[in-house]
């Protein structure tokens, strides 16, 4: 049998940030625009079963994640989207499976679902939730200010329903009410463009908890729950502030992300978001954004292979 290299984020969408050249994950934050492989695929599998996984992933980025949202007064907004949930749920599983290999984690859940993965919604077991919304920039300049974070895979955020600026803003410790389940696995954030996911795999007898879980999220959060009966869904941003300058290991809430908006607002005297990053824009070129970013990446990524 032949085997192959098979990538983690899959090269069809790190060919979508060229200029970016970053894969972000937990302990091997920047890699040049090659990407994260894994060199134990059989050829069938990669360029067949999971290539049509990718193709499927890739073009339903391309297609509806590309763009920012959140213009004008859009960044509260519901926006509308569609999704085949298996070949969704079957991609990210892919991607999540994958990354814990690279890691060298326990990966004997999803030994148990591979069937599912590799061959489609007959293996369907119900064993995990899903869930979808949009990151919109939340910050008052442009996000390459921080340097862009556009693709990433975190393994166990926590989820703070007062938020992550609540949090350090009142000092406070900040309730962690939904990542305490012993039934639960491993939960995953994937943020690919404007895409954020959540994906939460469960123990056996998971039933009760993974729908009072769901009960929770929907309460406390703006995330979306995925369905098998469902192919249109409306999603909400799911970004404050912190997300758009340190990524996705904290996650807020509804009342964390209404008072990160207000602590933003007042910071730039009442302003809209929109114009304030247009008129920080006019102050400064694109090459000025350029040399900031690698200034950043030098001093977060001493090991950068992409000088």
């Amino acid at each position: 049998m032949v085997r192959t290299k098979e990538h983690i984020i899959p090269n069809g969408l790190i060919k979508l940030f060229p200029d970016e050249g970053i894969t972000f994950m937990k302990e091997r934050s920047f890699k040049d625009n090659n990407g994260l492989t894994i060199r134990d695929v059989c050829n069938v599998c990669n360029n067949e079963i999971l290539s049509d996984l990718d193709s499927y992933g890739n073009e339903l980025i391309g297609k509806q994640f590309m763009c920012s949202f959140g213009i004008a007064e859009n960044y509260n907004k519901e926006f509308q989207f569609e999704f085949n949930y298996h070949l969704l749920s079957r991609w990210l599983l892919k991607i999540a499976y994958n990354y814990d290999r690279v890691e060298k984690s326990d990966v004997n859940w999803f030994k148990d679902s591979v069937n599912y993965i590799r061959e489609g919604e007959e293996n369907f077991k119900g064993n995990f939730s899903l869930f979808a919304g949009i990151h919109i920039n939340m910050l008052p300049v442009p996000e390459e200010v921080h340097g862009k974070l556009s693709l990433s895979i975190i393994k166990n955020p926590k989820l703070f329903p007062l938020g992550v600026t609540y949090t350090v803003y009142n000092k406070e410790r900040n309730r962690e009410v939904l990542i305490s389940s012993e039934l639960i696995e491993n939960v995953y954030l994937i943020r690919f463009a404007s895409a954020v996911f959540l994906l939460v795999l469960w123990k056996e007898e998971y039933e009760k908890e993974k729908n009072m879980f769901e009960e929770k999220v929907n309460k406390l959060f703006t995330f979306e729950k995925l369905t098998p009966k469902k192919t249109l869904y409306k999603l909400r941003r799911v970004s404050e502030a912190f997300n758009c300058t340190t990524g996705y290991g904290g996650i807020s809430g509804k009342q964390g992300l209404t008072f990160s908006e207000e602590l933003i607002r007042s910071s730039i005297q009442g302003r809209n978001f929109w114009e304030a990053r247009a008129k920080f824009s006019k102050l400064f070129s694109p090459d000025y954004f350029e040399e900031g970013r690698k200034l950043i990446e030098a001093i977060d990524y001493p090991n950068n292979q992409k000088k």
